[in-house]
């Protein structure tokens, strides 16, 4: 990861994976786009992600006063919570952004980051970095796109073809990069050809993002 110096008491991350601050990314699970990383809380909606730093006092666990590890005093059977803090605290600038999500009034609601907030706050630091749900939901500059799904043929699975698993209506049938016709043709020479593996079938949800 590679930082930038913007206050004396921390520095700020500003590449996270394959992404850097200001990225906006699509989540839509119809279409397996998932690029957050994964959550320990609520699964994020669909929608468009933002990766920024927010103030911790407008997030709601600050302004709710659940900033404290007496939180998680309940939960802390076998030293669970007091191990989880200590990990999370010793290795804070490698941990995942947050997930928030942008009200109307400025503040952010938590989907997941309850102990990362917790521990920014006692490290001193006044904002975190997040994926945050923003109130723009335009897809104009998302960097994110589906990853087409296909299914490759094999002689073990052409009997299939003969049942409703694929369909003109759910499908769309390649020969190599060609798009076929249809279901029925596809079938037609596939049984015609030597090398089944250079047929392929997807969902043809995914046809948008060819």
């Amino acid at each position: 990861m590679k930082y930038l110096k913007l206050f004396e008491q921390y520095n700020k991350i500003t590449n996270y994976g394959d992404y850097k601050l200001g990225d906006k990314v699509e989540v839509n699970w119809n279409l397996e786009m998932y690029p957050l990383p994964d959550s320990n809380g609520e699964l994020p909606d669909d929608g468009v992600y933002e990766l920024k730093y927010i103030p911790i006092d407008k997030t709601d666990i600050s302004i709710k006063g659940q900033d404290k590890r007496s939180e998680f005093d309940h939960d802390d059977y076998d030293d669970y919570q007091t191990n989880t803090f200590k990990y999370m605290t010793d290795n804070f600038d490698s941990l995942p952004p947050i997930i928030f999500i942008e009200k109307q009034d400025g503040t952010y609601s938590h989907i997941d980051g309850h102990h990362r907030i917790i521990i920014a706050k006692e490290l001193g630091k006044t904002e975190i970095l997040a994926w945050i749900h923003t109130l723009d939901q335009s897809k104009e500059k998302v960097v994110n796109k589906p990853d087409p799904k296909f299914t490759i043929m094999k002689k073990d699975i052409l009997f299939l073809l003969r049942t409703d698993t694929w369909s003109d209506d759910k499908n769309i049938f390649f020969y190599k990069d060609e798009i076929l016709v249809n279901k029925r043709e596809f079938t037609k020479k596939v049984h015609q050809s030597d090398k089944v593996e250079d047929f392929k079938i997807m969902d043809r949800k995914f046809l948008p993002y060819l």
